[in-house]
């Protein structure tokens, strides 16, 4: 069991339940997540505005013909791949999308913990820090509005791990040749040193370290800032089109 208790595993469960609660909340419509407003669905100036999300529902819908029903077609173009792969996913299929939007974020939040995971796992620190980027508020609202970013920085950190990778390979293969001290260590692991915990037990500040990177310290303080997050956000008054209320509604 414990094998399989990773932080992406937990985000994934989480991500999951929070998917089905808000979707058995809007009776089971996918279109819930996009906040479509009518003012660009319907053409109509004085209607309800909605939020970012429909605007990647829309070119996904329909990748020729989606620009007319967004605000600056130049800009939401440039962040092309979220749509697109729900496209993809959905086979053309107008109907499918909705649902595919909401797919490739679930597995997006997921996978961004996982590669940041194997990066803190691969500098020594504790992995269940994890939890710290894949339960972030921003990337749940994210999950929650259909917006690109969950997807977007997800893929940043599978790019860093690879290049993590490829640079420890250089390093290793320049020791290997005697070209590098034997201690030396890829960029990555230079920039994370600091603020992670090392497997070199002589390292003066080990001791430090393990105190400042305990799992129970690091869930707790996540525990509680986002209480103090959702609690400080559900006390605002309910505006329309204000952010708490698109998250918590």
């Amino acid at each position: 069991m414990n094998r399989w208790l990773r932080p992406w595993v937990v985000v994934l469960l989480a991500a999951l339940i929070y998917a089905g609660v808000t979707l058995v909340r809007y009776g089971y419509d996918p279109l819930a997540f996009a906040m479509v407003g009518t003012r660009y669905s319907q053409g109509d100036p004085q209607g309800s505005q909605g939020y970012d999300g429909q605007f990647a529902y829309y070119i996904a819908r329909d990748p020729a013909q989606g620009w007319q029903y967004c605000d600056v077609p130049a800009y939401r173009y440039q962040r092309i791949l979220y749509p697109l792969l729900a496209w993809v996913l959905a086979l053309g299929q107008p109907e499918w999308v909705g649902w595919t939007l909401i797919v490739i974020n679930i597995a997006a939040l997921a996978g961004g913990t996982y590669f940041t995971e194997r990066l803190l796992a691969a500098e020594g620190a504790n992995r269940w820090y994890a939890l710290a980027y894949g339960l972030y508020g921003g990337l749940v609202a994210g999950l929650r509005l259909d917006l690109t970013e969950p997807l977007a920085y997800g893929l940043a950190q599978a790019g860093l791990w690879a290049w993590s990778v490829q640079e420890s390979k250089r390093v290793g293969s320049k020791r290997q040749e005697g070209l590098v001290p034997g201690r030396a260590r890829a960029p990555l692991s230079n920039i994370l040193h600091h603020a992670s915990c090392t497997r070199d037990p002589q390292c003066p500040q080990l001791t430090h370290r393990r105190r400042l990177l305990r799992p129970s310290t690091s869930c707790s303080s996540l525990v509680v800032q986002s209480v103090i997050w959702a609690a400080s956000t559900a006390t605002i008054s309910p505006r329309k089109g204000s952010i708490p209320t698109l998250i918590f509604a």
